[in-house]
């Protein structure tokens, strides 16, 4: 039986051939931001393990410039020309954000990765800020996505499948977020962990 992977997600302008110059010293995960209501039942996954370079190829690293700070987010390319993402990163007066796709290490100059800036971007309408209950938004891409080895599109479930709960299954998530919860510092490369799909809370 194939197993499908599900990625959960914890994360007008032109494609750019150049890496973009950032102070990526400065970039904190939405995380850290002040947007964020968290409670006693926030869990977060921290570490993982390092990715084999390119392996999951539809994943994208959102760098978003807010008026007094730049964050970074995860996402997954879903169309050519539309990026999945948490609600959370595109709200707090996002001006505008850009796309790396085909990345290990985003903060490096990689000959793998394509560079897409946008300020078209849209967040669910009943996102109210609280954790989980309608985080999530959708990322315009300009240009669209060069499809190649390292940039792929994820593989959704289908139409058919919109009745399944897929509790049991194994799913992956992947990003460049904290080493552990005592570490502020991002990880400069991918990394992933296989987790189990819960319909509710699940806590092992």
């Amino acid at each position: 039986m194939e197993m499908k992977e599900i990625v959960l997600i914890f994360i007008a302008s032109s494609l750019v051939t150049a890496h973009v110059a950032t102070d990526w010293s400065k970039i904190i995960t939405t995380h850290e931001a002040p947007h964020q209501h968290t409670s006693s039942e926030d869990i977060k996954i921290v570490g993982g393990l390092e990715a084999v370079p390119n392996s999951i190829p539809y994943q994208a690293a959102l760098i978003l410039f807010y008026k007094e700070e730049t964050r970074l987010c995860g996402g997954s390319l879903i169309t050519r020309r539309y990026v999945l993402t948490a609600g959370h990163c595109l709200v707090d007066e996002l001006v505008s954000l850009y796309v790396i796709l085909g990345a290990h290490k985003y903060g490096e100059d990689e000959p793998t990765q394509q560079i897409i800036s946008t300020s078209t971007f849209k967040v669910h309408e009943q996102f109210d800020g609280g954790p989980l209950a309608n985080d999530i938004g959708i990322v315009h891409l300009p240009t669209p996505a060069n499809l190649n080895q390292y940039v792929q599109l994820i593989a959704l479930p289908r139409r058919a499948d919109v009745s399944k709960s897929f509790a049991g299954s194994e799913a992956v998530v992947s990003g460049w977020g904290r080493n552990s919860s005592n570490d502020n510092d991002v990880s400069n490369v991918l990394r992933y962990l296989n987790v189990p799909f819960c319909q509710t809370t699940c806590v092992t």
